[in-house]
């Protein structure tokens, strides 16, 4: 049987078709394509039915099926939510714009309106930038203020003196440095070496004149005694006692002749080094502030020839007191003898 539209189509040779809306294609709205700015159709490939390789517009419209005119399709489904959009460049990301409604449906009937499509999800975000170049290093700094000096520490407690090796001579100390005071041959015969406070001196109880005593000193590289303190005069009185070992003689018995002479000037004394310390004989002085210790009437140069040397008396008697000085004469050899360090 013949379609009735072939009928129509020969009894009415003189009517105007729309041969698009008899093949169900429907009249195009220009208006439908919601998703397209432009008007354009999304020619997006519907991948939901397998093998259908029709070309979609974004969001599908009514059923191709409903043809009947005047009949309104029922809405769009939604649009799928449009994907994020492109992610920002480096350190932003960009949101993506949701779609629009759905399309005109492609049947005949009044496209509906499909609902919005839901905003899309925020792009990735841009990866951070790319680290940035070194600086620049800062110019030197200027030199710090020298800082003050610190308080002087303590002074540690002195050291012993380092000994500086010497020939070994009569004097009561270790001048070799092998450890050992006054080791043979140092003292010659009759003389003892003894100390005071780290300074040497040697007594000799061999008798002579004062020429005799002076060469013994020289030959130990020492001088005849200059008692210039009274500690000095108190500490030889007990230091030659001990050192002569010889009993008492009623003061009588001559001492040690020590570095005293008025052989320039009479009644002016002066020690070895040129100090002069009396002047005037015996109604004279000490000059300035020097020591002396005279026996008492002394110095009288009661003798013959005149008494230009000096005795340091090693006993207590009519001269005087021990420790105290005598002038007597050089020449007689009855003396002793008391030297001194340098």
């Amino acid at each position: 049987m013949r379609s009735p539209g072939i009928l129509c189509m020969i009894l009415c040779v003189g009517c105007t078709y729309d041969f698009g809306e008899l093949a169900g294609s429907g009249p195009r709205d220009a208006g439908a394509n919601h998703d397209s700015p432009a008007g354009g159709n999304d020619a997006r490939v519907d991948t939901s039915v397998p093998g259908d390789a029709r070309t979609q517009p974004s969001g599908s419209g009514g059923s191709p099926e409903a043809r009947d005119a005047g009949t309104a399709d029922q809405g769009g489904q939604a649009d799928i939510p449009g994907s994020g959009g492109t992610a920002g460049p480096l350190g932003s990301g960009g949101a993506g714009s949701g779609s629009g409604g759905g399309n005109a449906s492609t049947g005949g009937g009044t496209a509906g309106s499909g609902p919005a499509g839901g905003a899309g999800t925020s792009g990735a975000a841009g990866a951070g930038g790319a680290a940035g170049r070194m600086g620049k290093g800062g110019s030197a700094g200027g030199s710090g203020v020298a800082g003050s000096s610190g308080a002087a520490g303590h002074g540690g407690a002195a050291g012993g003196t380092a000994c500086i090796p010497a020939t070994e001579v009569c004097d009561g100390l270790d001048d070799n440095c092998d450890g050992r005071i006054d080791e043979s041959p140092a003292c010659p015969a009759g003389c003892t070496g003894f100390a005071i406070a780290g300074h040497g001196y040697m007594y000799c109880s061999t008798l002579g004149d004062a020429t005799a005593a002076k060469l013994r000193c020289t030959q130990q590289s020492m001088h005849l005694a200059w008692i210039e303190s009274a500690v000095e005069d108190a500490a030889l009185s007990v230091a030659v006692v001990a050192a002569a070992h010889r009993p008492y003689n009623g003061g009588n018995q001559a001492g040690p002749i020590i570095g005293g002479t008025d052989a320039v000037k009479e009644g002016t004394f002066v020690w070895g080094n040129g100090t002069t310390f009396w002047t005037g004989g015996l109604k004279g002085s000490p000059v300035g502030t020097a020591y002396t210790n005279w026996a008492h009437d002394e110095p009288n140069n009661n003798g013959t020839p005149s008494e230009n040397c000096m005795e340091f008396l090693l006993e207590n008697g009519d001269i005087g007191l021990l420790g105290q000085w005598n002038d007597v004469p050089c020449d007689r050899p009855i003396y002793e003898t008391l030297c001194e360090q340098f």
